[in-house]
């Protein structure tokens, strides 16, 4: 009887001692699986980062096209009203 009662108690440790290990395996594994997860979540994020600040660069450039444009258009008006105004004044 006692060599039952020793067996038996030698394998509920062995089953603990597995159970155990598992246990551990299982938090290395929901680990390493966040890890992963917070990985790919970053680098889609560094993506999109990056394709905003392209997309503003190109929005900052075009700003800018705009602008030069206008002026130039401005100061065309401004030579064409000084040189109606030189033409009225000869007149």
């Amino acid at each position: 009887m006692y060599d039952t009662v020793h067996q038996t108690e030698e394998k509920l440790q062995e089953l603990a001692a597995s159970m155990e290990a598992i246990n551990q395996e299982i938090k290395e594994n929901q680990m390493d699986l966040e890890q992963e997860i917070f990985d790919v979540l970053v680098e889609a994020w560094e993506a999109e980062i990056e394709a905003l600040e392209e997309q503003k660069e190109l929005i900052e450039e075009a700003n800018e096209a705009y602008i030069d444009s206008l002026q130039e258009a401005l100061q065309t008006e401004r030579d064409m009203y000084s040189d109606n105004e030189r033409l009225a004044d000869r007149e």
